[in-house]
């Protein structure tokens, strides 16, 4: 938005690891810089999964609303912008909400203390995750999901600010 012009995405080869890497696994950290194409990866990944699975939920979390509803909103781009004949239909459409086709569905939640108990989601990306109020809180909240087969996505640039949150941690683990 910053050009005022749709960027085509590129298939970087670090994005098509990503991809592959998502297909491939249960739980997913990314550590992550700024302006990379990682949240419009996800953002993408998460309308795939929404559009083609036989029955979908996707829910994409970050540290506020608007925060969530820009991921959904790359969603809603990409939708757009795809050519009108591979289109699947919208049947809601709203700033935290999308709907394909009575199959599939996309929402858009602040990460607060309880977002997502009890949601069947098949796939929950929580975007920004160091820098969300409520982190482990919130990951009690969705673990059910997990647990019963669902995919988690953790997205974050690190927080300098609070070394101790769950995402800096569990990123200084897998490091080890």
């Amino acid at each position: 938005k910053n050009t005022g012009l749709g960027v085509k995405w590129k298939p970087w080869p670090y994005l098509i690891d990503l991809l592959e890497i998502l297909i491939a696994s249960h739980e997913v950290v990314i550590a992550k810089a700024r302006q990379l194409g990682i949240s419009w990866t996800i953002a993408g990944y998460g309308e795939w999964k929404a559009k083609f699975s036989e029955v979908a939920k996707v829910l994409f979390l970050s540290q506020k609303e608007s925060d969530a509803w820009d991921i959904l909103g790359k969603s809603r781009f990409i939708w757009e912008h795809t050519p009108e004949f591979m289109r699947v239909p919208i049947s809601h459409d709203s700033r935290g909400w999308i709907r394909f086709n009575e199959a599939g569905e996309i929402m858009a939640l602040p990460s607060t203390d309880n977002a997502g108990r009890g949601t069947d989601a098949g796939l929950v990306a929580r975007d920004e995750t160091a820098q969300h109020p409520f982190g482990a809180q919130n990951f009690t909240a969705i673990s059910p999901a997990i647990d019963s087969g669902g995919q988690l996505v953790d997205i974050s640039t690190i927080n300098k600010l609070d070394p101790n949150n769950d995402f800096t941690e569990t990123v200084e683990k897998a490091r080890r």
